[in-house]
């Protein structure tokens, strides 16, 4: 498994991509959680537990978390991002965890 480090390493390749989505991503003054999808390169056992990692990293720092993840060819069978009216966050590269929690946070009232 990757190490997940905390900092910004710039130029490295995505490994998967931050999309948010529900009620707390459309403004709604009430939410009873913050939905986002992880959207992973493959079904291969690498990219699988690159996205396993990244969701644990996110639901220890942001309160009221629901992740959903799917590859990259299963949101494109499902039609997921449009079906749901998900809002691009971020690209995840293995180095820019905290980019992605700012940008979660950001996008919203999370706090922790």
């Amino acid at each position: 498994m990757r190490k997940i480090n905390l900092g910004n390493t710039a130029g490295r390749e995505s490994l998967a991509e931050v999309y948010g989505f529900g009620s707390f991503f459309k403004g709604a003054s009430t939410f009873n959680d913050v939905d986002i999808l992880i959207v992973h390169n493959s079904t291969s056992f690498e990219s699988c537990k690159d996205a396993i990692s990244l969701k644990k990293c996110l639901v220890a720092r942001i309160d009221k978390l629901s992740v959903t993840m799917l590859s990259k060819s299963e949101e494109s069978e499902l039609d997921f991002i449009a079906k749901a009216s998900a809002k691009y966050l971020s690209s995840y590269n293995g180095g820019n965890l905290c980019e992605v929690i700012a940008a979660v946070k950001n996008s919203g009232r999370v706090n922790r």
